[in-house]
């Protein structure tokens, strides 16, 4: 049983390291853009300017925003939240007259104003653009917040919800498993396995996304959401026993999170004795032909 918990806790564990790399691809994509580019210098230097460097750093900067979408299949949204005046966003819709004091007031911007020291982080959601704007929280999974260098403003990146729903349906622990995506502020994106297999789950059109929390505010989750690296530990959950693995995604505050029927767990475990049982038998009666054979020959 342990050897299964081992090598589950492998699988969890690979499937955060990918997506550690997809969240420091947009992270990185976002400080590109405020030390290196047009959007810094927009807002910057030239904002609420109307000279003629001003008007095309706004365009090039417009640009770059859209291309940052267009390029990287993995981002949902990119907008720029200023203090006031002209935004940029890849999403549709108008902005309040007080863009950042109306973020101010939104679970993120708080977050922001009670850790003012703190540049960006990985959250949950986009709220303000949710209310203002054609977002949707059903299409993204998780919002990179950036501040800008000097300008009071912040870059919002939002991962695409296809990004979670590939990655973690590479984790097949068999029907009545679930898998999700946690981030620091307790969203959480799960999916429960309805099928035996990830190829069943396909033909199936996919695991199914739940609104139920399966890990938010169990005692369980909560005492391993803090957890530097990948553990397992035997849960009851609505009174049934399941393997819960955990596993961070990279220093983002993020977690994956699965919860394995402990009735699959001792399957597997049966399967795999069944199988060495076999093929002992299988070895064995090899090793009599063979000697057989060899005992003919010298007869």
């Amino acid at each position: 049983v342990e050897k299964y918990k081992e090598s589950a806790e492998s699988t969890v564990s690979a499937v955060g390291d990918y997506f550690e790399l997809v969240c420091t691809n947009i992270s990185g994509k976002a400080l590109e853009m405020i030390t290196n580019s047009d959007v810094g210098d927009y807002y910057d230097k030239y904002y609420g300017k109307k000279e003629g460097k001003a008007m095309e750093a706004f365009r090039n900067a417009k640009s770059i925003i859209s291309n940052a979408k267009s390029t990287n299949q993995n981002i949902y949204s990119c907008t720029i939240i200023p203090e006031g005046g002209a935004y940029l966003s890849t999403l549709s819709g108008g902005m309040t007259e007080t863009p950042m004091a109306d973020f101010a007031n939104t679970a993120e911007g708080q977050y922001f104003v009670n850790n003012n020291t703190q540049r960006n982080k990985w959250l949950g959601y986009q709220t303000y653009l949710d209310e203002n704007m054609q977002s949707k929280q059903e299409n993204y999974a998780l919002v990179y917040y950036q501040r800008l260098s000097r300008a009071e403003a912040y870059i919002a990146m939002a991962l695409d919800i296809s990004v979670a729903e590939e990655m973690l349906g590479q984790i097949d622990f068999g029907k009545g498993s679930v898998k999700a995506l946690v981030s620091s502020d307790g969203r959480e994106v799960s999916f429960e396995q309805l099928t035996d297999s990830i190829e069943e789950a396909e033909a199936a059109a996919g695991d199914t996304g739940s609104v139920k929390q399966w890990f938010v505010g169990s005692e369980f989750y909560e005492s391993t959401k803090a957890a530097e690296e990948t553990g397992h530990m035997d849960v009851k959950v609505e009174g049934k026993k399941y393997v819960y693995i955990y596993t961070p995604v990279g220093d983002t505050g993020t977690m994956i999170c699965t919860l394995i029927p402990e009735s699959n767990v001792l399957g597997q475990v049966g399967s795999i004795k069944y199988i060495t049982i076999f093929m002992v038998i299988l070895a064995a009666g090899a090793a009599l032909a063979i000697g057989f054979i060899i005992s003919s020959g010298i007869s």
